[in-house]
């Protein structure tokens, strides 16, 4: 749910409902906080959970609210966010109204294919591999110590090589079920798929990333979208096998073998036998024996050499002059 700063700071600067309900109470309890102000706090029937409406944001900051974008925009920015929510939380069902219509809904199955499918159509769940792997981060436990060695828990699900986007938003990460963003991460997803797609295309991956949070800083971003690993070459190691394994087993690379080449136009094997047999046939009245070669080389030389003979001998050079009309 909302953390209580983030709560606060939005109702001070929006009007809020908030309608929530135990699963052990009776009936629930609705707030009505306006610009910060409780306005109404009252018991109201509703099923289990909470409810958070968010009404007019920065109605009372008209200088802050100039600087929002068109409602398209910003209501995409807000569906981005409930969706990552449903991926790292797949086991609740989250619902979004935008303008009175339905704009996203989880099944709250706590499968994560399933949320994948209402994120990105049925298309692309068909074409995703479940990737799932632990490996240690500290090396192995040494003889006679009780401590386990830490390990990286990575899960989640990576898209074939028929699967692929122009860029690299739709790789996407969870530690610890809170979304984050790291280049070195994403970076290790495309190198597993070398040589498996075509430059300038990058694979669709969400993975969920288990580790003890005593190894993590998440203090180095004002929104603790990226995170500082204390065993960051052990991640990145991680995380790549765990891609690498998931498509060696469902688009392994194939292998070209030249014994299992053959002809594939039909009848070309006897084609070629025909012609290499006609070529041998006509070979013989093609070539000239060695000895009438020989025989009609000499006799064009006594030829030329008689002919040369019977021309006329002229011992004066040959001169025009022209002639009087």
């Amino acid at each position: 749910g909302f953390r209580g700063e983030a709560l606060a700071s939005i109702a001070s600067v929006a009007q809020v409902t908030l309608l929530t309900r135990h699963a052990d109470e009776a009936i629930g309890s609705q707030l009505r906080v306006e610009g910060g102000h409780l306005v109404s706090q009252e018991p109201k029937g509703a099923p289990p959970g909470t409810v958070v409406t968010v009404e007019n944001l920065f109605y009372n900051v008209p200088a802050r609210l100039k600087f929002l974008r068109q409602p398209a925009t910003e209501s995409g920015h807000i569906v981005d966010v409930v969706q990552r929510f449903a991926m790292a939380f797949p086991e609740r069902r989250f619902s979004l109204v935008s303008d009175g219509r339905l704009a996203f809904q989880s099944t709250g199955s706590g499968r994560l294919h399933d949320v994948l499918v209402k994120v990105w159509g049925l298309d692309v769940g068909r074409q995703l591999a479940p990737v799932g792997m632990e490996e240690a981060v500290g090396g192995a436990v040494s003889p006679g110590s009780a401590r386990p060695a830490e390990s990286i828990q990575v899960t989640g699900y990576t898209g074939l090589p028929t699967l692929s986007r122009s860029n690299r938003n739709h790789i996407l990460f969870f530690l610890n079920r809170r979304s984050i963003h790291d280049r070195s991460l994403a970076f290790a997803v495309t190198e597993a798929y070398r040589n498996r797609l075509m430059v300038g295309r990058h694979p669709v991956a969400v993975l969920l990333i288990e580790l003890d949070p005593a190894l993590v800083d998440v203090n180095v971003h004002p929104a603790k979208a990226e995170v500082r690993f204390r065993e960051e070459r052990a991640v990145f190691r991680a995380v790549q096998k765990a891609v690498q394994a998931t498509l060696a087993e469902h688009a392994p690379v194939p292998e070209v073998r030249s014994d299992g080449l053959s002809w594939s136009v039909p009848g070309w094997a006897e084609r070629r036998e025909a012609l290499l047999a006609a070529g041998q046939n006509l070979q013989p009245s093609l070539a000239l024996p060695r000895e009438q070669s020989t025989a009609n080389s000499q006799q064009w030389s006594v030829d030329m050499a008689g002919r040369s003979q019977e021309l006329p001998q002229r011992s004066e050079p040959i001169t025009a002059s022209p002639q009087p009309d």
